[in-house]
């Protein structure tokens, strides 16, 4: 087995096999020390073989507790296997469909997206404009300077829709990650702010949606 400095194995093998060998190593040093009490206090005689079966029944009932998954390869089954503990795989995939919504004829995408480093904190935006015809426009970034998390989402909407009404588009669609932008912007409840820029844009775009 391949370790760590912290005496902890290796990302090679799968949580589930860290939980196992968590389990062996603790009660093994446990283990170690009654039998050194027994030996010494009671006088009995150290029995190899209790000591393997009463760590094996520790090691089954840690795995039959933990609530982490294996992977499927030959070490970790080899493992699983010699020490005859349950397998636990991983859950199935979850498979949703989705799919793609076609532009309007001459009508503008804009993917946008702000974030920030804290919050508040250093915040920037990025933008990428593409039409009907799946052709990428223009792609664009920029810095925020201290903003919270929020401000930076709305900022990039705004900012990218105002540069879009200088190109003389006035069919865009906008999508972002941040449903709380979007709906500010669909219910004309913007950070006040923007606000005012965003009063002096909207009414001039012939067809708007988010």
């Amino acid at each position: 087995m391949l370790l760590c400095q912290s005496g902890e194995l290796d990302n090679s093998f799968s949580s589930y096999i860290k939980d196992i060998w968590r389990a062996a190593m603790t009660n093994l040093l446990h283990l170690i020390w009654l039998f050194i009490n027994d030996i010494i206090f009671e006088g009995t005689n150290f029995n190899s073989y209790n000591l393997k079966a009463t760590l094996l029944s520790f090691i089954n009932e840690a795995a039959s507790l933990s609530t982490c998954c294996m992977r499927n390869t030959i070490s970790n089954l080899h493992i699983i296997d010699r020490l005859g503990v349950a397998t636990i795989p991983r859950s199935s995939p979850n498979i949703q469909k989705c799919k793609w919504v076609l532009l309007c004829t001459n009508e503008m995408k804009l993917n946008c997206d702000g974030s920030a480093i804290g919050n508040p904190g250093k915040a920037g935006l990025g933008v990428i404009t593409r039409y009907h015809a799946r052709v990428v426009l223009r792609v664009m970034n920029k810095g925020l300077g201290i903003i919270s998390n929020y401000e930076a989402e709305c900022s990039a909407i705004l900012d990218y829709l105002v540069w879009a009404l200088s190109r003389s588009w006035n069919q865009i669609w906008v999508e972002t990650d941040s449903a709380a932008a979007c709906h500010a912007f669909a219910s004309v409840n913007v950070p006040w702010i923007r606000r005012t820029s965003w009063y002096k844009t909207k009414d001039h775009f012939t067809s708007l949606r988010f």
